[in-house]
């Protein structure tokens, strides 16, 4: 058993969830109703939970548009725990794990912090797909 099924199970048994999803290549790809989020293994210390938010704007005055509002709301989302990134697929959501310094007791409590803020950002940013 590896720590990403330790923490998903973890997770499953304090949502309530049925059933752990499987680990692949160090990513468990987590599938609710209405979200989809993963969770990666990045090294020997980290972990993340990552969701995809939607992609960039293909026309430069909208991604221009796009990026100036998402400015103005991560001043406003300064408070919350998640990072909005940009990457070559769009934008995400992410939330760093310290292996180190959290255990068992917190991952549930890290991934009910990273979904509030996932909500936060799927309804104040009309990114998703």
């Amino acid at each position: 058993m590896t720590i990403l099924v330790d923490i998903a199970e973890s997770i499953n048994q304090t949502a309530g969830w049925r059933k752990t999803p499987e680990e692949k290549n160090g990513v468990i790809n987590f599938e609710l109703e209405d979200m989809n989020f993963s969770l990666w293994r990045l090294g020997d210390h980290l972990a993340a939970f990552r969701s995809r938010l939607g992609p960039k704007p293909s026309d430069e005055m909208d991604a221009d548009v796009m990026a100036r509002r998402l400015g103005s709301l991560s001043l406003v989302a300064i408070e919350r725990p998640s990072v909005l990134s940009l990457n070559e697929d769009g934008f995400e959501l992410h939330l760093l794990i310290d292996l180190n310094q959290s255990g068992s007791t917190e991952w549930p409590v890290l991934c009910e912090a990273f979904l509030n803020d996932l909500d936060w950002w799927r309804k104040n940013h009309r990114l998703v797909e």
